[in-house]
This record gives C-alpha cells, structure tokens and sequence, in this order.
C-alpha cells in the first residue's frame, strides 16, 4: 500500500516538474500514471484486501513468465536466471490475463467495481475517472493521430515564396495541457491518499487540509502560497 501511496506521489511530482519546464503534453501524458496507480490502490483496498494485495505482488511473476520467453527466443544462450525463478513462474500460472493483476478484466473492472465501504462520498469517481479521463489520456500518449494533433505543423510561405524553416516549438495545447496534468496530479493523488488511509485501518483525518498538504507534499510549493 505504501509502495503504491510513494510512487503515486513520485510521479504527481514529476507531473509538476514537467509542466513547469514548458512540457504541458509530456505532463498530461505521464498523469495517467499517477490516476493507474489510484485506481490499483482503490481495488486493492475495496474488498479482500490482503488477497489482491498477493496478487498484485505476485504478478511479478507473469512479468517472469513473459521475459523468459523473450530471452528464449531471442538470446537463446542465456540459461541462467535468478534462484527464485521457478517460483515466479509458478506464480504466474494463476494470471489468465497476461496484462491485468486483478480479476482478469483489467483497469476497466477496477474502476468500475462498487464501493464495499462508506467513506462519506456518495458514489465512487473511480469509474468517471476511467470512462472518460483514462480514455482520453490514453488517446494522447498513443502514437496515433488524436495523440498528435496539438503538434500538427501549420507550414507557411515565407516573402520569397519557400516554405518557412522547420522548428521545434511547443505544441498549441501545451499550457492547457499542463494545468489539466498538475489537476489531475493533485485530484488522483489526493484519492489515493484517501483509499490508502482506508486500506490502512484508518479513518481519513477530517482535519486535514488537503489542499495544503497536497500542494506542500506534491507540488513542491510553500506553505504561504498553498491557498
């Protein structure tokens, strides 16, 4: 749990930092792994706990499986590998689903699991989040079309009649990008703050600013200008 609490916090920083530095869509694009790591944290706390918490660990072994057959065939002559290997593999044999940990149907079944517990909100964002946000993070970070539209070229004639020199500059939706990333940061890390705090047996301290811890802790901002 606290593994996945100190990576969610890692990245949102990331997230900060690369919107700071000009990279709006690079930020929008890498808070998609800040809003994975909240929903993972709310599966695992959302019911049998201790159960998905092993398999989340023991899908290292899938991972396993998969990188053996990879050296297999294509550095056959490696044959040696570390002492807990066939245990690893063994592990694997309970993922039908070589990409997801969970129950088989992957993030889409996380987020849209039913809340087993009330922590005063009356229904869980999970599924919000990765019906709409989720999917459209994911059409940006692809190499597809939608993923560069903000970066599509708009060529013009210079005063002799050529085309003007290539440049590299920031895409027309990096500012915009880069508010929607640090809110996400904020609003998923936030969330898996929340989630965490339940799986730990603990209630969510009500006085909690967090809006001021999250911006100290996350954003890297001083207390004075957190509000």
């Amino acid at each position: 749990m606290l593994t996945l609490l100190l990576r969610c916090v890692r990245t949102a920083r990331s997230v900060c930092i690369l919107a700071e530095q000009g990279l709006g869509d690079e930020a929008f694009i890498l808070s998609r792994t800040v809003l994975e790591l909240c929903l993972s944290t709310y599966f695992i706390v959302n019911k049998d706990s201790e159960e998905r918490a092993q398999r989340y660990i023991e899908y290292f072994g899938k991972d396993r499986e998969h990188l053996t057959k990879l050296m297999s065939k294509y550095q056959a002559s490696v044959d040696r590998f570390s002492s807990d290997h066939e245990r690893l593999l063994e592990m694997a044999t309970q993922f039908k689903n070589p990409h997801s940990w969970g129950d088989g149907g992957g993030m889409a079944s996380m987020a849209r699991e039913a809340p087993q517990w009330n922590d005063g909100e009356p229904h869980s964002p999970t599924e919000y989040w990765y019906d709409v946000i989720y999917r459209v993070l994911s059409h940006v970070c692809h190499g597809t079309c939608v993923g560069a539209y903000s970066d599509l070229l708009e060529i013009n004639y210079s005063h002799n009649g050529c085309y003007d020199p290539f440049t590299f500059w920031e895409s027309k939706d990096s500012e915009v990008n880069a508010t929607k990333a640090v809110l996400n940061a904020f609003i998923f890390t936030a969330g898996c703050v929340r989630y965490a705090f339940h799986g730990l047996g603990t209630n969510f301290p009500a006085d909690i600013r967090i809006k001021k811890t999250a911006v100290e802790a996350v954003f890297g901002q001083r207390s004075n200008n957190a509000g």
